[in-house]
């Protein structure tokens, strides 16, 4: 292995620049290689980062031996196919979330990653941020007492336009999938167990897709999460974590720089940790980390915390009776 992780990209649209920026402050990492069905965009990221080589196939950025990592950032409904195509080539994969349509998928592609010996990874970069380690640590030191409640919000307004991600069934659009992973990752980071009970309420756009829903998680023990997602309305991106002795309150809780923690007793404390550059360098950190030291799964993101998130989304769609076209 060179002295850089080389990295390749697949499906460069707005989130792969996100990424992108994020590597640019990481000197042990290099863009490779991009891929995308469009030209013209595989182009315009390769100006704009140096990339050197530019593939119209993804199949043959996965065939180059010049890359050792690939980030994956197609629609949903392509995740399981092009990461497949890349771990049996060997390479290590960072796949945007969610990994798979279901919990199936990411089965799969477990599968054919151990087969392979290589990496793979869910690109859900909130488990990463500093402030999110630093919430974590008040949690499970007990510092706001034990926690009984969590909510998350997450809304905005999505495209109009029928034939786009957001709205399209085809390409396993919808609020749950896009958003809703967010607040349930939030709850998950705080409970760290699968959930008991779930109840929920929601309602469809015009082409079939669920466009708002409130979801209530039991996890026993008088433990709960409460969760509000939409993508036709905007809802402040709040969290709020609830304890016996106190709270934590987070703004954009999905990609916090600070927190307000109040404890019984005390003055309220700021966290504040500001990115070292958009928040996505952390999981990229992560995975080369992980590359470096042979792992195949990392200790931090591991595949049962994706899957046990697939399961949960998986159980609220069956209470809506709502599958993917082509969905097993």
């Amino acid at each position: 292995m060179s002295e850089k992780i080389r990295w390749g990209i697949i499906a460069p649209g707005g989130i792969a620049n996100a990424f992108a920026d994020g590597l640019q402050i990481l000197e042990e990492a290099e863009i490779t290689a991009v891929a995308s069905r469009s030209m013209e965009r595989a182009e315009s990221f390769a100006a704009k980062y140096k990339v050197s080589k530019i593939y119209d196939s993804y199949k043959s950025l996965a065939e180059d031996t010049d890359i050792d990592a690939v980030y994956i950032a197609t629609p949903h409904s392509f995740h399981k196919e092009t990461a497949i195509i890349c771990l049996e080539k060997g390479k290590a994969v960072l796949c945007e979330k969610p990994i798979g349509i279901n919990e199936n998928e990411m089965l799969e592609m477990i599968n054919c990653a151990k087969e392979n010996k290589a990496f793979l990874m869910e690109a859900m970069w909130t488990r990463f941020l500093p402030v999110i380690n630093e919430v974590k640590q008040y949690v499970e030191k007990g510092l706001i007492g034990e926690v009984s409640l969590v909510k998350a919000n997450f809304g905005f307004k999505g495209d109009i336009n029928p034939e786009k991600r957001i709205l399209n069934p085809k390409l396993a659009g919808g609020a749950l999938l896009d958003v809703g992973i967010y607040p349930l990752t939030f709850a998950d980071l705080v409970y760290n167990k699968e959930t008991l009970e779930i109840k929920s309420m929601m309602s469809y756009t015009e082409t079939g897709v669920d466009q708002d829903s409130t979801i209530i998680l039991d996890y026993g023990s008088g433990k709960r999460a409460e969760v509000s997602i939409s993508i036709k309305d905007y809802i402040p991106h709040e969290g709020l974590i609830v304890g016996t002795k106190g709270n934590i309150k987070l703004d954009r809780f999905f990609m916090p720089t600070s927190a307000i923690v109040e404890i019984e007793g005390e003055d309220p404390r700021e966290i504040k940790i500001p990115f070292l550059k958009n928040g996505y360098e952390y999981e990229a950190m992560e995975v080369m980390s992980c590359i470096r030291e042979r792992k195949l799964e990392s200790s931090i993101m591991p595949h049962e915390k994706s899957l046990r998130i697939l399961r949960t989304m998986d159980r609220i769609r069956k209470q809506w009776n709502f599958k993917y076209p082509g969905e097993n």
